[in-house]
């Protein structure tokens, strides 16, 4: 009987330290990526509206205004006139939670959140003039990396949009799933990489175009975009290898045939 018990417990000792190894695979964050710029703004970005005051979120212009984080405005004088502008920026998803100790991003759950509220991926038409915004996407290793796949988010691929039918987005909350590896081009090797970075980098353009649709001319004015922790990615516990799993296992197994071997004998 005590032999069966022994057994038993050694049994049960090996699969507790499976079941611990693997629940903690379970213990999953939603990671939101950050660019200090952006932080500081709450979020609120203005997109330019023109080439010349376009480019990198927060560089100074010649004018002392920063990029992205003015109200931006231009002038069309024809029917058919139409004016262009971006603003670029890096996000960094710190896997660390500033502990120093990375997780990781499962090859199961390589998924990339987007949930945005009033942007005008879908044109939006007003009396005098068409405003319609656009998105481009690429992972980099880290900030030095020439990046992957880019992806575009535009009034014509929407083919990502998890809300169902794809309508106005003007005043709406539409929300993306984008596969790491199929649409942003990121490897096992990359992955692999972002454990030992414990980080990695979203490069972000966004595009706004307007067209002046009457006679005359006009003055057309931005508004800031909120995109604050729109883009999020689940990270787990770095899980040890089967290997690992198994020593751990022999040693736990070990352990109680120690403690059987220390068991003072019993009497029948």
């Amino acid at each position: 009987m005590l032999i069966y018990m022994l057994k038993n417990a050694r049994m049960y000792s090996i699969l507790l330290v499976v079941i611990c190894l693997f629940a903690a695979d379970g213990m999953a964050a939603m990671i939101s990526g950050a660019n200090p710029e952006l932080d500081a703004l709450g979020g609120a970005i203005y997109i330019p509206l023109k080439p010349e005051t376009s480019g990198v979120l927060g560089d100074t212009l010649a004018s002392g205004n920063e990029i992205g984080e003015f109200s931006d405005s231009v002038e069309i004088h024809s029917s058919s006139g139409e004016s262009s502008g971006f603003v670029t920026f890096d996000l960094t998803f710190d896997l660390t939670h500033g502990t120093g100790v990375s997780q990781q991003i499962s090859p199961a759950f390589a998924t990339l959140f987007i949930s945005f509220h009033d942007m005008d991926f879908k044109p939006d038409v007003y009396s005098n003039y068409t405003l319609r915004e656009s998105m481009v996407l690429q992972f980099k290793a880290d900030a030095n990396d020439a990046g992957r796949t880019q992806l575009l988010i535009d009034e014509n691929n929407y083919g990502y949009y998890s809300g169902g039918f794809f309508g106005e987005t003007d005043n709406s909350t539409v929300n993306y799933e984008i596969d790491l590896r199929g649409d942003l081009g990121v490897t096992q090797p990359d992955l692999a990489d972002i454990v030992e970075d414990g980080e990695f980098v979203l490069s972000i353009t966004m595009h706004a175009t307007v067209g002046h649709t009457s006679s005359g001319s006009d003055t057309i004015y931005n508004t800031p975009e909120s995109i604050a922790n729109s883009f999020r990615v689940v990270a787990m516990p770095v899980v040890p290898e089967p290997a690992t799993i198994g020593l751990l296992a022999s040693g736990a197994g070990l352990l109680i045939r120690r403690r059987k071997r220390n068991q003072p004998s019993l009497k029948r």
